[in-house]
């Protein structure tokens, strides 16, 4: 499969980097607060790798900036739902969404022109696939008929691979005399989650 960064660890260095950054650089604070933070999903993300400590020295000036845009608007309470809902970070404003999509894409347009090749096919067959939003985004890139057919007919395989595994898992668990769940049956149900919503590190509000 080809080799570039992967999304999760280049989120993982960033998030490293930023809150060493947000709770020692006052340019890094500032800059935070003039882009109103985060998207929830990673602000959350965020505060997972910081320490409480650094939090406290990072956000004072992005809560001032939000309490000034907050106060200017309230003398117009009638018509603020819109430049409020607008201090809120989405998909296309928040700053980590924005570098995983732009690795996403690398890697999908990378995927592609791996999947045109007989070897590129094999090696993605010995995989476990994308998840749904992926397999979502390689077909939009308009790939040859005979590549859409694969990917779809893998994706098919692995949502049956997936269903037996977990069926004997549950059954190999709940009765009183059976074998041991094999590896794959055990873990099924969290590539099951990874193949329906992606992985928990990478999910982008869409």
């Amino acid at each position: 499969m080809p080799r570039l960064q992967q999304p999760g660890k280049a989120a993982f260095e960033f998030f490293c980097e930023w809150q060493y950054r947000l709770s020692s650089d006052e340019p890094t604070q500032r800059a935070f607060a003039d882009q109103f933070g985060f998207c929830p999903l990673h602000t959350w993300q965020l505060a997972s790798i910081a320490s409480p400590r650094g939090l406290s020295l990072g956000y004072p000036k992005l809560l001032e900036r939000l309490s000034a845009v907050l106060s200017s608007l309230s003398g117009e309470p009638s018509e603020t739902a819109g430049p409020v809902a607008a201090l809120l970070r989405s998909p296309e404003s928040c700053q980590v969404c924005r570098l995983l999509q732009s690795k996403e894409q690398e890697h999908i347009a990378r995927l592609s022109q791996f999947l045109t090749e007989p070897a590129g096919r094999n090696a993605y067959a010995q995989s476990r696939g994308v998840c749904l939003r992926h397999l979502a985004s390689l077909l939009a890139a308009s790939p040859p008929a005979d590549l859409a057919r694969f990917l779809l007919s893998e994706a098919a395989r692995q949502f049956d691979q997936l269903a037996e595994e977990m069926r004997n898992y549950a059954l190999k668990r709940g009765a009183i005399e059976g074998g041991p769940p094999t590896g794959d049956e055990g873990k099924a149900y969290f590539r099951t989650l990874i193949h329906l919503a992606g992985h928990k590190a990478l999910c982008v509000p869409r």
